[in-house]
């Protein structure tokens, strides 16, 4: 389902189904849901501010499909959440996640919580992009505290198995990646794949906490931004995804790999 079906051509050829639909549009969820077995939940508006924010978007949204999947009899429904420490309740885009998951765990339909830890894909682009383009990575705050980075199509394949085994439902699913590496880290990656100095701009931890007071009034995404910031440096997120390879058996790919792929830069040494 997708609010413009024009711009995925490529999925109608590989034989997708394609169904013009809105969060915000319950009569559109019901025919989205009309004779599905299963549904796939994910959204994100954390760029999103005012009308468009995520308490305006995603938590009307994550509701009305959840009403729409129960009245069509949906017999699963798979919801893309986030493998976060409590603390992210604070932060508004993480507390709609949240407290969705917990309206779907108390639902008729049975259910999957995927816990996704941190998309290199978003770290990647907020640590590495600026290097590429300004010389410089920006790293927020120290940068030394290590966190789990998943690749965006390791979490796919973790989805194509969680609509397929019986066992994930009811069931909170985290998914991660091989690796816990810190700002600096993802930086000096980057730097040695695409060939370039690592050299850093760091955001300091006092700048992060004043914005993350002080500018939701004024500028709310990067209010947004500077909590999770704070929270990247101050609270644990590793994870090992090791024990639960042998019953989710997806790849594992590293930022290296990632990497190489993205800027299709031979290694330099």
């Amino acid at each position: 389902m997708t609010r413009r079906t024009n711009a995925l051509g490529p999925l109608r050829q590989l034989g997708a189904d394609l169904v013009s639909g809105d969060m915000l549009d319950p009569a559109s969820l019901e025919r989205a849901c009309a004779g599905a077995r299963q549904v796939l939940v994910t959204a994100n508006s954390f760029l999103g501010s005012g009308p468009t924010s995520p308490e305006r978007v995603d938590a009307p949204g994550y509701r009305n499909v959840f009403a729409a999947a129960e009245r069509a009899g949906v017999e699963h429904l798979v919801f893309v959440s986030a493998l976060l420490p409590e603390k992210y309740r604070t932060v508004d885009y993480f507390r709609v996640k949240f407290e969705a998951a917990d309206k779907l765990r108390r639902g008729t339909v049975a259910w999957t919580v995927l816990q996704p830890t941190a998309f290199m894909e978003t770290w990647a682009t907020v640590v590495g992009d600026p290097l590429l383009k300004n010389g410089r990575a920006q790293i927020l705050g120290p940068g030394v505290r290590p966190f789990n980075l998943v690749a965006v199509d390791d979490v796919a394949a973790m989805i194509g198995l969680v609509l397929d085994h019986h066992e994930a439902r009811g069931a909170d699913v985290p998914v991660g990646g091989p690796e816990n590496l810190t700002q600096l880290a993802i930086a000096d990656t980057i730097a040695r794949v695409s060939g370039r100095p690592a050299r850093y701009s760091h955001v300091p931890m006092a700048m992060l906490r004043a914005a993350a007071v002080l500018a939701p009034a004024f500028n709310p995404v990067f209010a947004r931004q500077a909590k999770v910031g704070v929270l990247m440096n101050t609270e644990d997120h590793t994870f090992d995804m090791r024990p639960l390879l042998a019953q989710y058996p997806i790849p594992q790919t590293t930022l290296e790999e990632w990497a190489r792929r993205r800027y299709r830069v031979a290694h330099t040494h």
